[in-house]
């Protein structure tokens, strides 16, 4: 299987692993939170539901950017894969944060006893169990990506380099999903225990809190995406290396690139070859150079070299 194919694969299963597990517990977090009375169910179920309508997003995404390319778009539709994320956020911070915060501060101003506490507690394990092991999917995607890619990482550091804003999104969803929980047991714990309910209304707030710093990261990742973010150093690195070790480049002037999709790279390249060589000698370095560069890079879909001689400048362009 190429590396193409298997990343693709790999956030599939990142998604689907999460649009099982968050359809199941939104319906049971919703039951809760009608039997239960809790604004901290309320808000739990409806950030469920939220990133259950993300995950269909993301897979819709999926699919639509990987159409073949046409006249309208002669770059592909890759870049569908970093725009649905973006829109995923947005519908984490207006249908879940913004209403479990507005909810929450209604429930602080009129708060009431909660009945069937217990149901909730049983659903909330349910929740992090299944959120659990969606984030355990995520994480192994994300470490595998970014292990085989760069070698070992931190977590931020995967974050930030990661090119699939499908599976950073489905990661963060499910940080926040399983941080949710949490703070929605220790809510309705301390609202029975002290019978302040008025903690509930907090609880909910503090998770409406919890999906806006989540919907922040994910746009920020996407949005870099979207505005066209380059390679790695390391895929850099490698193109240059690629260049210098070809016998005929005299010097390599830039490389620029940027990713078209998690798994298609452009790559613009100016080099200048030594004196002497012929048009036909050029090109046919040129063809060795692309064979060399998507050796080392498959991503590298489409390369575009400007070639300079003393002689002359020959331009190839390849899809």
């Amino acid at each position: 299987m190429s590396h193409s194919n298997s990343t693709d694969s790999g956030a599939h299963n990142v998604i689907m692993s999460a649009l099982i597990a968050d359809g199941i517990v939104a319906a049971a977090k919703l039951t809760a939170a009608v039997l239960s009375g809790s604004a901290a169910m309320l808000a739990e179920g409806l950030h469920s539901l939220a990133d259950t309508s993300n995950q269909v997003l993301l897979l819709l995404g999926r699919k639509l950017g990987r159409r073949p390319a046409d006249e309208s778009h002669p770059f592909g539709y890759g870049k569908e894969r970093f725009f649905w994320p973006f829109l995923v956020s947005i519908v984490s911070f207006s249908i879940g944060g913004v209403f479990a915060i507005m909810h929450g501060v209604r429930r602080i101003y009129h708060p009431h006893a909660l009945e069937h506490i217990s149901i909730s507690y049983i659903i909330l394990l349910l929740a992090f169990v299944l959120d659990g092991f969606a984030l355990y999917v995520a994480w192994k995607e994300l470490r595998r990506a970014g292990v085989s890619a760069h070698g070992k990482r931190t977590i931020p550091e995967l974050l930030r380099e990661s090119k699939s804003p499908a599976v950073v999104a489905a990661f963060l969803l499910d940080i926040g999903a399983t941080i949710g929980v949490v703070i929605a047991a220790i809510g309705l714990w301390l609202s029975s225990y002290t019978r302040l309910w008025q903690i509930d209304g907090i609880t909910s707030v503090l998770i409406g809190l919890l999906l806006f710093c989540i919907s922040w990261a994910i746009a920020v990742e996407a949005k870099s995406l979207l505005i066209g973010e380059s390679a790695t150093p390391e895929h850099v690195s490698k193109i240059r290396a690629t260049l210098m070790a070809t016998k005929d480049v005299e010097r390599v002037a830039d490389i620029l690139t940027m990713h078209l999709s998690p798994d298609e790279i452009l790559v613009n390249i100016d080099v200048e070859f030594k004196d002497g060589l012929t048009t036909d000698e050029i090109e046919i370095a040129i063809d060795g150079i692309e064979t060399e560069i998507r050796k080392v890079i498959p991503e590298a879909s489409k390369i575009f070299i400007e070639a300079e001689s003393v002689a002359k400048t020959v331009v190839r362009k390849r899809k």
